[in-house]
């Protein structure tokens, strides 16, 4: 078993000079993963440095630093990324039960036995990636079915309400409207979403790939706050020829809020998608607050 943490998670327990501030340790479990998505690091076809995922960098670690994530005050919560390899089910539930703070495990689940059993081995959220948004390019650069896996996260809403979480990528070549569709039936079924803005990662096969403009990415924001809040349905929307949002609906205030990653409490994944020096596609607490 290969357990990472980011950099980020070793200056809260003291562990690293890169100040970032945060109330979430994120972890991940490391291997050679069985799937090929185009634009992950960890990809089966991918030469990028294991080290990463998204822009941020994961150190190797040891088990034993779960006891200083269980006795920080600082962390309030643990986010588990699991790269889907041969026996990464049974080491999730290893570090499942050493954990002692509220516990998210990010996955690629096959089955809701699956997931039922992070839940009864002390997981308090399990994140269910959708990433891409569109159906055949999610055969294309995910890999599986999209119908599919919607069908999974729906089953698994209704079986373990208020505990599902998914992802969304905004710019792997969907339309808005495609993004704003999922964002709804998501709504429906009671999963909350973050969203998260393609990083082009050298080494992959979409390493060419440009990232959003931050104005689609706000405009996707605005569309989940609007979406969420139950101020509009994707029905009341009105997109162009392209798939654009032409017409939200309504014209309501949006809050700095509606910009945060979104997804589990106390999660705010700091420059995941961005370097600190440049426009924020996610803002962090402390840019809503000031």
């Amino acid at each position: 078993m290969k357990l990472r943490a980011s950099v980020g998670t070793l200056y809260i327990l003291g562990m690293s000079k890169v100040k970032i501030e945060m109330e979430t340790a994120y972890l991940m479990l490391d291997g050679a993963c069985i799937y090929d998505c185009h634009y992950c690091s960890h990809a089966r076809s991918s030469h990028a440095s294991s080290s990463l995922l998204s822009r941020v960098i994961w150190k190797e670690v040891d088990s034993s630093i779960l006891k200083l994530i269980n006795d920080s005050e600082k962390i309030k919560r643990v986010c588990l990324q699991v790269v889907n390899y041969q026996g990464s089910h049974d080491d999730t539930l290893k570090i499942a039960d050493l954990v002692r703070k509220p516990l998210s495990i990010s996955t690629r689940p096959m089955s809701l036995g699956e997931i039922f059993e992070y839940f009864e081995r002390g997981a308090d959220r399990v994140g269910i990636s959708i990433d891409v948004a569109n159906e055949s390019l999610f055969r294309k650069i995910r890999g599986g079915d999209l119908r599919r896996l919607l069908k999974l996260i729906e089953q698994a809403a209704e079986r373990f309400p208020g505990r599902i979480t998914t992802h969304l990528i905004v710019g792997l070549g969907e339309s808005e409207e495609d993004l704003v569709r999922i964002l709804q039936a998501m709504k429906d079924s009671g999963v909350l979403t973050a969203l998260f803005a393609f990083t082009p990662v050298k080494g992959t096969k979409l390493q060419n790939h440009p990232p959003p403009s931050v104005s689609k990415y706000r405009r996707i924001q605005m569309a989940r706050y609007y979406i969420y809040k139950g101020i509009v349905r994707y029905e009341d929307m009105r997109f162009d020829e392209n798939g654009n949002i032409k017409d939200f609906g309504t014209d309501a205030p949006v809050p700095l809020s509606a910009f945060l990653p979104g997804g589990c409490p106390h999660c705010t994944r700091p420059f995941y998608t961005e370097r600190p020096s440049r426009i924020h596609y996610n803002l962090q607490p402390w840019e809503v607050k000031r």
